[in-house]
C-alpha cells in the first residue's frame, strides 16, 4: 500500500509541489458518461411535454385546424345520435305531445291518443334523424364548431373564478327540423318557440389548473421542439462514445413517446371524468379520439 508521504513526494518531484495528482482518463470518461445520461434522461422527458404544446398551439388555439379537425364528427353515429337527443329533449321540454294529440281529437277517439302520440314521436324521430344526417348540416355543424371553439380558447385562457363549460349550439339545427315539421303536418311542433338549444361537451370544477398548465405549454410552443432536439443533441456529443450515446438518445426518444401515449390516455379519464351530469359518454369519447389524434398518431408513429 503506497503511503500519502509518497504520493505526495512523487507529485512535488514531477514539479506538482504537493498539488493532487491530475485527473485520470477513466474519471473523465465516467465523468462524460454521467453529463451524457443527464442530458438524455432530461431530453426524454421534454418529447411529451414538445409534442403536446405543438398540438396546443396547431390545433387547439387554431380554429381553422380546429374546425377542421372535429368537422368529420358530424357523421359520427354516436356523434349523431348525442345530437338527435338533445333536440328531441328540447322540443319535448316545451309541450306535452300527448295533450296537445288529445286536444286535436274528438272524444270517441280519445283512446287513440296514446297510439297516435307515439307515431308522431317516431316521425319525429325519423325527421330529426334525417335533418342531422343530411349534406346540408355539415356547414351548420361547422358553424357550431367554430363558435364552440371561440369557448375553448377562453376556457383554457381566461381566468374568471367559474367552471370550465364548453358547449355546442344547436338552435339552426332545431329550427331546420322544426321546418321538416312544420311540411309533415305537426304544426304544435314546428311552430313551437324554443330557446337556445345547447350541447355540454366539457365542463370541469379544476379549470385554473389545466389553465395554468396550457399557458405554460402555449408560451414554450415556438421553443420546446428545438429545445428537445438540442439537449438530446447535447447528450450524444457529451458521451465518450457518440454511436453508442447514439442509441441511448434513441431509446430515450422512444420512451419520451410512450409517456405520451401514456399521458394521452389519463387526460382520457380526466376529460370523460369532467362531464356533466347526462352527457353521452360514447360521444364524448369520440370527441376525445378525434382531437388527440395528432397526439396520438405522433406517439406512434415512434414506437
Amino acid at each position: 500500500e503506497v503511503d500519502q508521504d509518497e504520493v505526495t513526494e512523487l507529485s512535488a518531484a514531477a514539479g506538482g509541489s504537493g498539488a493532487p495528482l491530475a485527473t485520470t482518463p477513466r474519471q473523465r470518461h465516467v465523468g462524460r458518461w454521467t453529463a451524457s445520461w443527464v442530458l438524455i434522461v432530461v431530453g426524454s422527458l421534454l418529447v411529451p411535454i414538445s409534442v403536446l404544446s405543438v398540438w396546443l398551439d396547431r390545433t387547439i388555439t387554431d380554429t381553422d385546424r380546429y374546425v377542421e379537425t372535429v368537422s368529420p364528427l358530424i357523421r359520427d353515429a354516436d356523434i349523431q345520435a348525442a345530437v338527435e337527443r338533445r333536440i328531441e329533449q328540447a322540443l319535448y321540454a316545451r309541450v306535452d305531445l300527448q295533450a296537445e294529440v288529445q286536444s286535436l281529437l274528438p272524444d270517441r277517439a280519445a283512446a287513440l291518443a296514446g297510439p297516435i302520440t307515439a307515431g308522431v314521436r317516431n316521425l319525429v324521430s325519423e325527421l330529426i334523424h334525417k335533418v342531422v344526417t343530411s349534406d346540408k348540416v355539415a356547414q351548420l355543424w361547422d358553424d357550431a364548431n367554430r363558435a364552440a371553439h371561440e369557448q375553448v380558447v377562453e376556457v383554457l385562457t381566461v381566468s374568471n373564478g367559474k367552471k370550465g363549460v364548453v358547449t355546442l349550439d344547436l338552435t339552426d339545427l332545431l329550427k331546420q327540423v322544426q321546418a321538416r315539421l312544420v311540411d309533415a303536418g305537426v304544426p304544435f311542433l314546428g311552430n313551437l318557440s324554443v330557446p337556445e338549444v345547447k350541447l355540454d361537451v366539457l365542463q370541469s370544477d379544476t379549470i385554473a389548473h389545466v389553465q395554468q398548465a396550457f399557458n405554460l405549454f402555449n408560451k414554450l410552443a415556438g421553443i420546446l421542439p428545438w429545445l428537445t432536439f438540442l439537449v438530446l443533441g447535447a447528450g450524444i456529443l457529451a458521451a465518450p462514445d457518440r454511436r453508442r450515446g447514439f442509441v441511448h438518445a434513441a431509446s430515450g426518444w422512444v420512451i419520451g413517446a410512450a409517456l405520451l401515449l401514456v399521458g394521452v390516455a389519463i387526460g382520457r379519464q380526466v376529460y370523460m371524468g369532467a362531464l356533466p351530469t347526462g352527457a353521452s359518454v360514447p360521444a364524448n369519447e369520440t370527441f376525445f379520439l378525434t382531437i388527440t389524434r395528432f397526439l396520438r398518431g405522433s406517439g406512434r408513429m415512434v414506437l
